[in-house]
């Protein structure tokens, strides 16, 4: 079981985490994890924020998220996946 937000907690079969599910992805499909951008905003996104190539906090997110994050963008109220993905397709990171 874990807190996935004040108010919210998760529970998963032992050892299931976003961050094994990623790895079996990025295993199964040949993609390196360095490879993934991935979006998230509290502890249970730790892990999978500093694992990932790409480890975007949303504005929202805890300090700890925010502090291994690659980037940081909008709350998920202001659509901050979406401007995250219209500044890469605009090609504003190398």
């Amino acid at each position: 079981m874990s807190r996935s937000g004040s108010d919210y907690f998760e529970i998963n079969g032992q050892d299931v985490t976003k961050l094994s599910a990623l790895q079996h992805i990025s295993e199964y499909e040949t993609i390196p994890m360095t490879s993934f951008m991935c979006f998230g905003d509290y502890g249970n996104d730790l892990d999978m924020i500093k694992e990932a190539g790409y480890g975007v906090a949303m504005a929202n997110a805890i300090d700890k998220v925010k502090d291994v994050a690659w980037d940081v963008t909008d709350t998920n109220n202001q659509d901050g996946v979406a401007t995250m993905i219209r500044r890469v397709l605009n090609k504003e990171f190398n």
